[in-house]
Order: structure tokens, then C-alpha cells, then sequence
């Protein structure tokens, strides 16, 4: 995997893709810090997690939780009744 200086991707990016897509991922430096890595589209297809999907709320907290084999099982959770707690802030 070959590694690029910020400013030599940044002046020659279409050699950057050119390579992605040729030759596998290639790696972007600032500082001598690998940040970031440029991939070809069938290599991002195939790191991309399944539940990466563009329907609305997949792979969100309120996803998860509408997707629930427990929604309807009937689980119901007491109220705690009382006064409530008072917080100095």
C-alpha cells in the first residue's frame, strides 16, 4: 500500500484514484500521520457493513430498538412513583 504526503495527493488526486482503483488502497499522510485511505468502489463495497443500508432508521439506536424481537412481548417496566429528585445545577 503506497503513501501519499497530504500535499502530493491533494496536487496529483487523479493519479491517487488512478491507483486506488489499479493497485489497491493507498494511504494519505499529514505529518508523517497516516489520517486517511483512498479505495477503489468494489473495495469499499466490500468493507461496507451489511446493515450500512439507506433505509431510514437501520443500524440507529431507534433501529435497533423498533426492530426488537421483545417489542410486543409484553415487557412493561414500573414507574417509579414519588416526588422527583431535586438537582442543584
Amino acid at each position: 500500500m503506497a503513501t501519499w504526503g497530504i500535499a502530493q495527493a491533494k496536487a496529483q488526486f487523479s493519479e491517487v484514484v488512478h491507483e486506488a482503483a489499479t493497485s489497491g488502497p493507498q494511504k494519505i499522510s499529514r505529518s508523517g500521520r497516516e489520517v486517511a485511505v483512498v479505495v477503489s468502489i468494489e473495495e469499499w463495497q466490500k468493507l461496507k457493513p451489511a446493515s450500512a443500508s439507506p433505509e431510514p432508521g437501520v443500524g440507529t439506536l431507534y433501529g435497533i430498538l423498533m426492530n426488537s424481537p421483545l417489542r410486543n412481548a409484553g415487557v412493561e417496566f414500573p414507574r417509579i412513583k414519588g416526588k422527583l429528585r431535586k438537582l442543584d445545577l
